[in-house]
């Protein structure tokens, strides 16, 4: 695992904990889950031209905002306790990397419509040593900020890559 992908994970791990304490949290008074990721997940508006090509950018930043308004959030249930992630780059996203095949068919079959360069993370809220449990995509590091583009390829419609002629 590349060392640019261990860094990322651990950033990530540590920003996701909290919502395996949701409960906790929202019985302190500090807010639902969907007021958690508000803060720490929803992305700026000048995400979306570094996440998607630029022709699905302002569809993508329309379709989010939507989205964003019924508060996504990112849950676990009481006896998950634990964080797992997967890391990986557009680039191995579009070479079908082994690492790849742990991600979403629909995110591969988008690739060719993701700016190369931000971090993309899958994660999974699980119990301890259990493979089992909650998982969600889309987490994204955008240049300083992780960003959460949750299904992008339910959210947007996705041209098919122009394929090579024989």
């Amino acid at each position: 695992m590349p060392d640019e992908h261990r860094a990322r994970i651990a950033e990530a791990k540590g920003l996701l904990t909290p919502f395996l304490r949701a409960k906790q949290v929202e019985a302190a008074g500090l807010g639902t889950p969907s007021d958690l990721a508000r803060k720490r997940l929803l992305p700026r508006d000048d995400d979306y031209a570094k996440v998607f090509a630029p022709q699905l950018a302002e569809q993508a930043k329309a379709a989010y905002t939507k989205l964003w308004e019924t508060g996504p959030a990112p849950t676990a249930k009481p006896h998950h306790t634990e964080v797992r992630l997967f890391a990986i780059t557009v680039e191995e996203l579009r070479e079908g990397t082994e690492l790849a095949r742990k991600f979403p068919g629909g995110l591969r079959e988008m690739a060719h419509v993701l700016q190369p360069g931000p971090v993309w993370m899958r994660f999974r809220f699980a119990e301890a040593g259990n493979d089992v449990g909650m998982v969600f995509d889309g987490l994204v590091y955008v240049d300083d900020h992780w960003a959460w583009f949750p299904k992008p390829w339910r959210v947007l419609q996705v041209p098919t890559e122009p394929r090579a002629r024989p």
